[in-house]
């Protein structure tokens, strides 16, 4: 009702003396963005006036919703399109097919298959990707690595792979994957630095998989879990991904390791839709058999899914710890498909390490801080904007649809 709606806006505003003086840190850390915010609000009028989101929504969707069309944008891939058509062939199965490009011909085509349903429970999938990223960051290997030491390289790669899922309940399901991946380094397409292949050949020799072509079968299994309350914006619930898997070289026997990792995030609802989120991941690489793990499969810290104030791919090695805390709020908030609009800041810790086990987990961390805007509807995150600060510098990241 209306009044209730009153009364909830109301509610929204409302302050108490002790929130007042908690917040004053995250208000001066939120300023910048609070100009930025000043500054779009009449794109944003005009979005919400003209009903923009949804005469495109109906330009890329058909009428039963089943099949949709919308553009992606990320910094690694570039910009492009997804694809997605529901019930194409039974009902529950889903077709997924992606195309981007970005500067310097980096591109990326992805074409997936899944929910072909074997039993009440049990479904398959396949999956078939090619990506060439064309200035790829190395910084060098270990927790140590220096800024200084910059240099990229351009990676090709290739996958295949088919996995069976078990639904256990309609929030968990566990499943066993197969797969191929046949990869490739070529000379990086960056002129700012120099290229990781050009390296003095001593140099390039302890930097495994960088001068071979590394084809890999692998095998794992993999567990999930998402208990949140709602798509788009939700507020409380549980994110849990675990994954282990065996990586053997197709014809020859130096690439040979296993791979286990966790990722598990915790949604708490605080007050007046102030939502915190706790999260923490790591990973364990193995050599097996006498085997080498190439460096583009080693664990990595750096860019928007680890410490946001860094490179992608910053700190390189075996094993990996992460850390992350992040609080949200609402600057607009609409009812059901309208565009609504929050704030976050955020904190990460994390490092890597040849082996966690054998040093002290509570040293040798690095740290990014920053904050952002969200963009959402009850569907999902449709926009990202924000920045992390590190040591390194800072860090601006734009997020479409991913």
């Amino acid at each position: 009702s209306e009044e209730s709606d009153a009364a909830d806006s109301k509610k929204l505003k409302s302050r108490e003396t002790w929130e007042i003086l908690v917040n004053i840190p995250g208000q001066i850390l939120y300023l910048p963005f609070r100009l930025f915010y000043a500054g779009v609000k009449p794109a944003l009028a005009f979005i919400d006036k003209t009903d923009l989101p949804a005469r495109l929504t109906d330009l890329f969707t058909s009428d039963d919703g089943k099949r949709t069309a919308y553009p992606i944008y990320e910094s690694r891939t570039g910009a492009g399109f997804e694809f997605k058509q529901k019930d194409l062939w039974k009902e529950g199965t889903e077709l997924e097919a992606e195309a981007t490009a970005g500067l310097r011909w980096r591109r990326s085509l992805g074409l997936g298959f899944q929910g072909l349903r074997l039993g009440p429970a049990l479904s398959i999938g396949f999956d078939a990707r090619y990506r060439f990223l064309s200035d790829e960051d190395f910084y060098g290997l270990g927790n140590d690595s220096l800024e200084r030491d910059e240099t990229n390289y351009g990676h090709r790669q290739t996958t295949f792979s088919s996995m069976f899922v078990l639904a256990v309940d309609e929030r968990t399901s566990l499943s066993s994957f197969a797969g191929f991946d046949r990869n490739s380094i070529s000379p990086g397409r960056d002129s700012g630095d120099p290229s990781t292949t050009s390296l003095p050949p001593e140099v390039q020799a302890g930097i495994p998989g960088l001068q071979d072509r590394v084809n890999l079968f692998s095998l794992g299994l993999r567990f999930e879990h998402d208990s949140r309350n709602r798509p788009g914006n939700p507020s409380s619930g549980w994110i849990i991904t675990a994954e282990g898997g065996l990586y053997q070289e197709l014809g020859g026997k130096t690439y040979d390791f296993v791979k286990g990792g966790f990722d598990i995030t915790r949604l708490v609802h605080l007050f007046y839709d102030r939502v915190l989120i706790l999260r923490t991941a790591g990973e364990i690489s193995r050599p097996s058999s006498g085997g080498l793990i190439p460096f583009y499969y080693l664990s990595a810290l750096g860019e928007r899914r680890s410490i946001r104030g860094f490179h992608r791919g910053r700190f390189l090695d075996r094993d990996k710890l992460l850390f992350s805390l992040e609080y949200r709020w609402p600057l607009i908030k609409r009812p059901g498909g309208m565009i609504s609009l929050d704030a976050m800041l955020f904190s990460d810790w994390g490092k890597v390490s040849p082996d966690l086990f054998e040093e002290s987990l509570f040293k040798g961390y690095h740290n990014g801080i920053g904050g952002g805007l969200r963009v959402y509807t009850n569907k999902g995150v449709h926009v990202q904007l924000f920045f992390g600060k590190s040591r390194d510098g800072y860090r601006v990241y734009l997020v479409i649809n991913e």
